[in-house]
């Protein structure tokens, strides 16, 4: 009995040992490869801002250094304007001041605006619990992610965002909100969820395409391959 029980303790430690790998090497994965994506427009290879300006309209003032540009002043937006479209964008958080506070203003903040009007939360919230509307892959102010997803500060993180934007009348009245699936390092954490109406910060809604803009809010949180996808 008891050499049943040690080969069964060593298989089931034998079988965890493997699963860590495994998922240490998808996260290792996803940290340095970016999903393909045919037809897509980059808008940020790693060398160029030409395709952004701060949203003001003037030149853009991020820093671009070893394949990824710097917040350290202002929003950017692109200057080519979407209306559907899936979005890939990668991220780098600086460790923030208090990592174990749950006051989510304690933690390194930024966000990416679909069309310049709906904010999807980018936040340092690797372990925090419960999840709130103020967290990583939140749709601001109106829900909070599914699942905590995160990656721990100062490693390369994945966002993949599918839109669908809002629909108006031919009269200009809005007959349909915006919907939004997101993947956050490879885990769905919406899915097909309707947004209510312009986040906190954002623009007006009409009928018109709009920006993709990056926030500068706290932290000097680095960007890199950021492509989209009309749809």
């Amino acid at each position: 009995m008891m050499k049943h029980f040690t080969r069964s303790l060593v298989c089931a430690l034998t079988l965890c040992v493997m699963t860590s790998c495994a998922s240490k090497g998808k996260k290792n994965a996803l940290e340095s490869q970016p999903i393909p994506m045919k037809g897509a427009v980059v808008l940020f290879d790693g060398k160029d801002t030409s395709k952004w300006v701060q949203r003001d309209g003037s030149k853009c003032a991020w820093v671009v250094k070893d394949g990824a540009m710097t917040a350290v002043k202002g929003d950017l937006v692109s200057k080519q304007k979407f209306r559907d479209q899936d979005l890939h964008l990668e991220y780098w958080l600086p460790r923030s001041e208090k990592p174990e506070s749950l006051k989510r203003g304690d933690h390194t903040n930024s966000g990416v605006y679909l069309q310049g009007r709906y904010e999807i939360q980018i936040l340092d919230s690797y372990g925090l619990a419960p999840l709130m509307y103020q967290d990583c892959g939140a749709i601001y102010h109106q829900k909070a992610p599914d699942v905590n997803a995160c990656f721990p500060a100062e490693r390369w993180q994945t966002m993949d965002l599918h839109f669908t934007a809002a629909k108006f009348n031919a009269s200009g009245k809005k007959t349909s909100n915006a919907r939004i699936t997101v993947f956050q390092n490879g885990i769905k954490i919406q899915d097909d969820q309707e947004i209510l109406g312009t986040t906190a910060g954002g623009d007006a809604e009409w009928n018109a395409p709009g920006p993709v803009r990056l926030q500068y809010h706290s932290g000097a949180v680095k960007f890199r391959n950021v492509r989209v996808k009309a749809l």
